[in-house]
C-alpha cells in the first residue's frame, strides 16, 4: 500500500501553503496547509511534541514508502490529518504565524467588532487544545473589546454594555465562554440582557445555556424586580410617595412645582407605562429618566440635581449587584438606597 501522493489531488490553502514549506496538515480531507515546522512548533506545545516524534520514513521506491509505514506523504513532505475545520485552522495560524492574511489586518484595524464571537470562540478553542498562549491572549483580549464591561463605579449614564448583544443567542453564548473559559466578568451583562428581553424562547430552543444557568436567569430576574420595585415605591418621581413643597423657582422662573404632583404630570406618560418599564429593563429606563427629566423647566435646579443624580447612582448600584442577582444562592437579600 503506498503512503505517498500528490497535492494535485488536494486543494492548497490559498494562504497557509508556502511552497519550500516541510510539514502539511490535511483539514476536513481536501484542504492542503503547507507550513514550517519550526514556526508552527514555536507557538504551540502540542504540535511541538507532535512534530519532535520521529516517524518511520520507511524505504522509498519510486517516491513512495514502503506499507509498514504509517507516514503519509504528499509531494515527499510528511502530511498529518487534523479534524479541525479549516476555517478555524486558518483563523488561529492568521494570529499566531509571523505573515497572518492581509484580510486580518484589515479586520484588526477596524477593531474587535469585525470578529464575531463565533470566530473569537473557535480560536480559543483551538488555542486550548494545541496550547497556544499567544492565540488564547488574542482571543480573550479580542472578548474585552468586544464586549466591555465597565467596573460600577465607572458606569457613565450613557454606558449601556448589555446593548452589544444583537441577539439572545449571542448573549447566551458568551455565558457558555465564560463558563468554559473562567471568563465571570462578562456573566453579568449577558445575564441582564437575556432577563430584559422579551423572548427567550429561540434562547431554549437552542439549548446553549445549561438547566443551572437558566434556573439562574429567570430567578435573577424575579430578585432585579423585587429589588426595583421595593427601592422605587417611596421615591416621589416614581408617583406613589408624596415629597415636602419647594419655595425655589423653578428653571423656567415659576414656583418649583415640587412633589405633590401626579406622577403623570411629571412625565406626561401613563405612570402604568412607566413602571412597566421600570421593572422590565431598569438600567436602560434610568438612563431614558435622566436624559428626560423636567424638560419643560418646572422644576427648580435644587430638585432637578437631586433627581437626576439619584438616577445615576441608583443605576450604578443596580448594575453593581447584577452578579448577585444571577447568582446561584436562594433568596438573597438585597437592597438599594438613594431610590
Amino acid at each position: 500500500m503506498s503512503n505517498a501522493e500528490s497535492s494535485s489531488s488536494y486543494e492548497n490553502h490559498p494562504v497557509h501553503y508556502f511552497e519550500d514549506g516541510n510539514i502539511i496538515f490535511i483539514l476536513e480531507s481536501k484542504v492542503l496547509f503547507k507550513l514550517y515546522r519550526g514556526a508552527i512548533s514555536k507557538q504551540s506545545e502540542v504540535f511541538s511534541d507532535m512534530l519532535s516524534v520521529p516517524q518511520p520514513a520507511g524505504d522509498k521506491k519510486g517516491g513512495e514508502t514502503s506499507s509498514n509505514s504509517p507516514q503519509e506523504l504528499i509531494d515527499g513532505v510528511p502530511a498529518i490529518h487534523l479534524t479541525d475545520t479549516t476555517e478555524s485552522f486558518a483563523a488561529v495560524l492568521d494570529i499566531v504565524l509571523p505573515s497572518p492574511t492581509p484580510d486580518f489586518y484589515q479586520n484588526q484595524r477596524k477593531g474587535s467588532q469585525r470578529f464575531s464571537l463565533d470566530h473569537i470562540m473557535s480560536i480559543l478553542e483551538l488555542s486550548q487544545k494545541y496550547c497556544m498562549p499567544t492565540a488564547e491572549s488574542w482571543a480573550k483580549l479580542m472578548l474585552g473589546e468586544k464586549y466591555p464591561v465597565p467596573k460600577a463605579q465607572d458606569l457613565r449614564i450613557n454606558d449601556s454594555p448589555w446593548t452589544v448583544f444583537k441577539s439572545g443567542i449571542e448573549a447566551a453564548k458568551l455565558i457558555q465562554v465564560a463558563r468554559e473559559y473562567e471568563l465571570p466578568r462578562y456573566l453579568p451583562i449577558a445575564f441582564y440582557y437575556l432577563a430584559t428581553s422579551s423572548n427567550l424562547e429561540p434562547v431554549f430552543q437552542a439549548q446553549i445555556l445549561s438547566a443551572k444557568d437558566q434556573a439562574r436567569l429567570c430567578a435573577g430576574r424575579m430578585r432585579m424586580i423585587d429589588t426595583v420595585i421595593e427601592a422605587a415605591a417611596d421615591k416621589p418621581e416614581n408617583g406613589i410617595a408624596r415629597g415636602p413643597p419647594c419655595a425655589l423657582k423653578s428653571k423656567n422662573g415659576q414656583d418649583c412645582v415640587g412633589w405633590n404632583v401626579e406622577m403623570k404630570s411629571m412625565w406626561s406618560m401613563s405612570p402604568s407605562r412607566l413602571w412597566k418599564d421600570l421593572v422590565n429593563n431598569p438600567l436602560t429606563e434610568l438612563r431614558w429618566r435622566f436624559a428626560s427629566w423636567d424638560r419643560h423647566g418646572r422644576y427648580c435646579s435644587h430638585c432637578s440635581d437631586r433627581v437626576r443624580q439619584g438616577f445615576v447612582t441608583v443605576r450604578r448600584e443596580l448594575y453593581g449587584r447584577l452578579e448577585q442577582f444571577f447568582c446561584p444562592v436562594e433568596n438573597v437579600f438585597l437592597s438599594l438606597d438613594g431610590f
